[in-house]
């Protein structure tokens, strides 16, 4: 893979006043199949140029997201020292309007969690406003014990502070984008937040939800998530599997959410994006797109469809929902498999809007080509250091003898 000798000379002193352009583009070789007593100038080849390339790259963009991450991190620490939480300005918020917390279900699946997650929302969430909670399902046979069970549900007067709660089959469903779709066209307070079936909300998360929707104007306003069964998932496969897979996933979302996605926020789109859960809506906005039946990803291809209407969507990590980790590694290969073709499709599909859009500005169209097209090359920039740049060190160590001196 090596081209052939520039030279060689008797003395290294001889050899490194005969490379051209203060070196930087050849080495000078001794000892390793050249003859005894011999320095030889040598070019580098294309291959040691594209690794040295590769290698550049990846430092340039692992430097640039430190140094992000490091701003956001003191600018964070510096705003809560400066003017505290946000919770005690939230509660003190000049209107509480009504709001439906809206959750889509799939009943097979969700049948045996769905009464804990509406009981939890409807008395565990804090909200001095109306709060009505809205599930609307779908299921391929009838259930009737769980049915039932959720028209009593419905039925009952007994829910804290005035509460409501509501429960519709939409029976030519067949997935979630069709549920909200449905839910949308029923729902007649001012904001929808919305749930996945499994989500435990933190007591305060609707509240700061709405206090930076308030606070900044927004149209959409994205918290984030934790997964909850931390001691039950399993890591590995039986019988050498460990009971961790959700603590390792529950460390991504906390890096995914408290760093990157603000990391994209603020230096890149502009703006937030809708996940699909833990989200607060304002409910016109929301009703003016379809969420797409036949998506991967419905949230991902809604998120861009209001991104390109110019809407405006935040970010709001404090405002945490807990969440159900995948059972076991299969089950966690299929979910990340179902997103990472979600995102590629919905990217696809939009891709030409980004640029050709008259409603977004200049940042917002390089924030959404750096989140939703980039990622493709830092996908084959991260294989190819990983992949590729860690057998090639075995093969050309960082040596004077091979990188010059």
């Amino acid at each position: 893979v090596f081209v052939e000798p520039v030279g060689c000379f008797a003395s290294p002193e001889a050899a490194m006043h005969s490379r051209a352009l203060l070196g930087w583009f050849s080495y000078i070789l001794h000892g390793r199949g050249v003859a005894e007593g011999l320095f030889c100038v040598r070019a580098y080849s294309p291959l040691e140029w594209l690794f040295a390339l590769l290698l550049s790259l990846m430092a340039t963009m692992a430097s640039v997201t430190c140094i992000c991450v490091a701003f956001i991190f003191l600018r964070r620490r510096a705003k809560r020292c400066l003017w505290g939480g946000r919770v005690a300005g939230a509660r003190k918020l000049q209107a509480f309007p009504p709001i439906a917390a809206v959750i889509p279900c799939y009943l097979p699946n969700e049948q045996h969690i769905i009464e804990e997650t509406v009981r939890w929302i409807t008395e565990k969430v804090e909200y001095p406003g109306q709060l009505d909670v809205f599930v609307v399902y779908n299921t391929p046979d009838d259930l009737p014990e769980i049915e039932d069970r959720l028209q009593e549900l419905q039925a009952s007067e007994a829910w804290p502070k005035d509460r409501s709660f509501r429960a519709m089959r939409v029976k030519e469903s067949r997935s979630k984008a069709a549920n909200l779709n449905a839910a949308l066209k029923c729902v007649d307070q001012p904001y929808v937040v919305i749930y996945d079936a499994d989500h435990h909300p933190d007591s305060d998360s609707l509240l700061l939800l709405l206090e930076k929707m308030v606070r900044r104007d927004v149209d959409c306003v994205q918290g984030s998530y934790y997964m909850r069964n931390l001691g039950q998932n399993q890591f590995g496969c039986a019988p050498c599997s460990f009971p961790f897979l959700a603590r390792i996933i529950d460390a991504e979302f906390f890096t995914d959410w408290f760093l990157m996605k603000l990391v994209t926020r603020t230096f890149f789109l502009g703006n937030g994006y809708f996940s699909g859960s833990n989200a607060l809506w304002k409910t016109s906005i929301l009703a003016s797109r379809q969420f797409s039946e036949t998506a991967q990803t419905e949230d991902v291809d809604m998120a861009i469809q209001q991104l390109l209407d110019g809407r405006r969507i935040e970010f709001c990590a404090e405002s945490r929902s807990g969440e159900l980790a995948p059972i076991d590694c299969a089950g966690m290969w299929k979910q990340r498999l179902r997103w990472t073709i979600g995102w590629d499709e919905t990217s696809l599909k939009h891709g030409g809007a980004f640029t050709d859009s008259g409603r977004l500005t200049c940042r917002a169209r390089c924030g959404l080509v750096w989140t939703f097209l980039v990622r493709w090359l830092m996908t084959v920039l991260t294989i190819g250091a990983v992949y590729l740049g860690m057998p090639l060190t075995t093969v050309w160590p960082l040596q004077d003898a091979i990188w010059g001196k």
